[in-house]
């Protein structure tokens, strides 16, 4: 029997698609934390973990849904 985090979960997959790295406006719009806020914490080295691909920072999918399922 799924529970409402599964389905909380499978939702959030399906709207993101197969995307395994997310922009930071994504992220704040999935769990809405402020953009400046996920950037002062990847400064700090505190909260969700970051990848650097270029100038650009990415945030792995993974690490996104289990925080949500955490809240939940």
């Amino acid at each position: 029997m799924k529970t409402t985090q599964d389905n909380a979960l499978e939702l959030v997959k399906k709207m993101l698609g197969a995307k395994l790295l997310l922009t930071e406006y994504e992220v704040s719009a999935c769990t809405s934390v402020p953009v400046d806020t996920l950037r002062t914490h990847r400064k700090k080295g505190i909260g969700f973990q970051s990848i650097k691909v270029g100038r650009l920072v990415r945030y792995p999918i993974l690490d996104i849904l289990n925080f949500i399922a955490e809240q939940m």
